[in-house]
């Protein structure tokens, strides 16, 4: 009876053999044990031949499904280019708990490292933590991994430091519907992986567990083409790097709470790509669905592990907010000394929808491309000593843009952080604004920008500010003749002054100069053979302040060194250049003129009800209210000649208001001028330590100055013609007309009362 074989139905009844069966196995009656099935016939992808070993080689212990141990001899099976799960128990009928024979048949495939195969669209429950070593292949054929009882608050799969684990076609589901949920816990997660390296997962659904997928210090991720949803904490959190998250959908993951849940939540984690990802129903309104931050210490250690102390060289592209607050790249620490930069970050081609931020905080050498949403915002972060913060925006339309820096970046913000082709298209308030949480003015460039028709204006308070004193720079866009509309347009100041001249030859570039010393760098363009014309003004002696030009870009003639040196003459210059390999040389021999400073540029208006104590040089025109009392404005300590200023009475209160100049000045000679009546008006110019009058609308007359008067009304008209000799009554009507005008003529303000 060679090559014939002994045939069993199930596991069991194999396990069942009897002593004659046995012996003929041994005398080699059978070859072997055919098994039809493993609980019933049939329940088994196809029948497989167990042979008996040897005596004097043990193959190891009993497994359940390749080694079976009975009758005091060992039955053996290899399964060669893959393992089904059945085989060792796991038939996912989903009624039983199958978690003894799933790892039984893990640790033989992973043994042999061969593909562990489960049954297409079945249902496998799981009871305890299903552990993945090092070798571990795993296609589920869409089957339902399901762990129902979370005594352990484990997670469904778990590895510990193992390399080379791939799962494909998971769905695995866990039974947690809130933080309150028996079983909840940090770990509670479909997949943990914690200190392991190159992972694949693909074709996956991860549901209901605390975290999707939990990756703590690993190296070598690939998660591609799946869905992660309705979990309680986040979708995938943790520390890792050279990743790539492709083609995921994140949908309900989180819970209401306060910012603490997130679809994507990853620490110090580097060399990654998050693209195609698509970002849907957000749960905690308050947390951004993808956090990606440095920090110093992580929630379950106490330090960060080597190799994961920065957040380096990341791509997000081509992702997609349908709901939720956005992303959030962010380098924060306890202390600012701890903190490192988020370093080559870009984020290309994403729509964050209409409620998602694209938020930059602490990044250097970063990019945002061809992006829309919300909200754009970069921020500088205090961090270590050395880090310089740059970050370029390009091609990217918004609602709203906000810029923020600290005292520390100022000088390099104002190059390193650009925003360049940007759309904006805000319906209410400024375009371009300061994060007022952050409290700190922006510092950056702005180059070509588009500001749509619903943005009723350019610049909230702090640009307008930080573009007076140099800290934000415009280029471009039209931004001087039609988006600045709330800017003091007539001057540009700064200690370094980078000249735009991006808008041809015909116009030129007006600068106040205001702070000392004063270095104007190159200009934006330097394109052989076009012009620019520069207009300068500033004091006069004894106010001058020094004026420089960068000698590498500007080659100036002797006569305006000099003047430039020492301003003795005026206080305004008209320079003319020609560009030629990127220098550029005066065409016109010029010094200071007495020439007045005007530009074609609206100038800056403020309404004010309050002292004016410092008149500062961004202010033009002065609409006053004196209604709630006297009011005093000190005119310009420092004033430059040519500088003109008006200052006007709006309110119709008897309240006056006192304009002073500076000591040792006079207007037209005096030492003040009070506005004491309803549209009185002063328009006053500057030269040599005096205002002069250029124009004004005076005071009301009175009995002892000269002045305005208003029209009288009709007078009385009741006499009759006379007759040759007056009667009583007509001298009565004569006298009546006479009072009447004289009381309309008080009441004009002609005749004193």
């Amino acid at each position: 009876m060679a090559n014939q074989f002994l045939v069993k139905e199930t596991m069991a009844a194999m396990r069942g053999l009897s002593a004659a069966e046995i012996t003929a196995l041994q005398n080699g009656t059978y070859e072997g044990v055919q098994l039809l099935g493993y609980y019933a016939k049939g329940d088994t992808p196809a029948p497989i031949i167990y042979y008996l070993t040897p005596t004097i080689l043990d193959p190891g212990l009993d497994n359940g499904g390749s080694i079976v141990e009975l009758g005091g001899i060992k039955l053996i099976h290899h399964f060669m280019d893959h393992v089904h799960v059945s085989y060792f128990g796991a038939t996912g009928q989903g009624l039983a708990d199958a978690t003894e024979g799933i790892q039984k048949a893990v640790n033989y495939s992973a043994t042999r490292k061969i593909p562990l195969l489960f049954a297409e669209k079945t249902t496998y429950i799981t009871k305890a933590v299903i552990n993945l070593p090092s070798n571990t292949t795993l296609y589920f054929n869409k089957s339902i991994v399901q762990k129902t009882v979370q005594t352990d608050k484990d997670a469904i799969f778990a590895s510990v430091n193992s390399p080379n684990i791939t799962i494909n076609g998971l769905i695995a589901e866990g039974s947690l519907t809130s933080n309150g949920s028996i079983g909840y816990s940090d770990i509670s997660s479909s997949l943990r992986f914690d200190s392991c390296t190159d992972i694949t997962i693909d074709e996956f659904n991860l549901s209901k567990m605390t975290s999707g997928l939990r990756i703590y210090y690993c190296t070598g991720l690939k998660v591609t083409n799946g869905t992660i949803h309705n979990n309680i904490l986040t979708g995938v959190s943790g520390f890792v790097n050279n990743f790539e998250l492709d083609n995921i959908l994140f949908k309900d993951n989180g819970y209401l709470v306060n910012g603490d849940t997130h679809d994507v939540y990853l620490i110090n984690s580097s060399n990654g790509v998050f693209r195609n990802i698509t970002f849907d129903t957000a749960i905690d309104p308050n947390s951004y669905n993808l956090e990606v931050k440095y920090s110093l210490q992580d929630k379950k250690d106490d330090l960060i592990k080597d190799s994961f102390d920065k957040m380096e060289d990341i791509l997000v592209e081509g992702c997609r907010w349908i709901s939720g607050k956005g992303m959030d790249l962010v380098a924060e620490a306890p202390a600012a000394s701890n903190r490192r930069p988020l370093k080559r970050i870009t984020v290309k081609d994403c729509d964050f929808g209409t409620t998602g931020w694209a938020r930059f905080t602490g990044v250097e050498n970063s990019y945002s491309i061809n992006n829309k949403g919300n909200i754009l915002q970069y921020s500088t972060s205090s961090t270590y000593a050395g880090h310089t913060p740059s970050f370029t925006s390009i091609n990217d339309t918004f609602e709203i843009v906000y810029c923020n820096s600290l005292s520390a970046h100022y000088a390099t913000d104002v190059d390193n952080v650009q925003f360049i082709n940007t759309v904006v298209n805000n319906k209410s308030g400024a375009a371009f604004r300061y994060y007022e949480p952050s409290a700190t003015p922006p510092a950056c460039t702005i180059v070509n920008p588009t500001i749509l028709n619903n943005s009723p204006k350019a610049f909230d308070a702090q640009f307008v500010a930080s573009i007076g004193n140099g800290r934000v720079a415009c280029v471009g866009g039209g931004l001087a003749d039609k988006y600045k509309r709330n800017m003091p347009l007539n001057y540009i100041s700064g200690n370094n002054i980078t000249p735009d001249n991006s808008k041809g030859d015909n116009e030129a570039i007006f600068l106040r100069i205001v702070d000392s010393p004063t270095v104007i760098n190159a200009p934006v363009s330097n394109i052989n053979n076009t012009k620019m014309r520069i207009v300068l003004l500033t004091a006069g002696i004894p106010n001058y302040k020094t004026v420089a030009f960068s000698e590498s870009a500007y080659k100036l003639s002797q006569n305006t060194i000099t003047a430039l040196s020492a301003n003795t003459s005026g206080s305004l210059m008209e320079l003319e250049f020609l560009c030629y390999n990127g220098v550029w040389y005066q065409t016109n021999d010029t010094s200071w003129s007495n020439a007045l400073f005007t530009t074609n540029i609206k100038r800056n208006i403020a309404v004010v009800s309050a002292n004016i104590p410092t008149f500062t040089d961004n202010l033009d025109v002065i609409l006053l209210d004196a209604t709630l009392g006297n009011r005093i404005i000190n005119l310009p300590t420092t004033s430059k000649d040519g500088r003109s200023l008006l200052i006007k009475k709006i309110d119709s209160s008897s309240n006056t208001v006192v304009i002073s100049p500076a000591t040792g000045h006079t207007i037209d000679g005096a030492t003040a001028v009070t506005l004491s009546a309803e549209g009185q008006l002063l328009e006053v110019i500057f030269k040599e330590n005096r205002w002069h009058t250029i124009a004004k609308i005076p005071v009301l007359a009175n009995s002892s100055t000269a002045g305005l008067v208003k029209q009288a009304t009709v007078c009385t008209d009741s006499a009759t013609v006379p007759s040759t000799t007056y009667t009583q009554s007509e001298v009565e009507g004569i006298l009546l007309e006479l009072r009447d005008l004289k009381t309309k003529l008080r009441n004009a303000g002609v005749l004193a009362t």
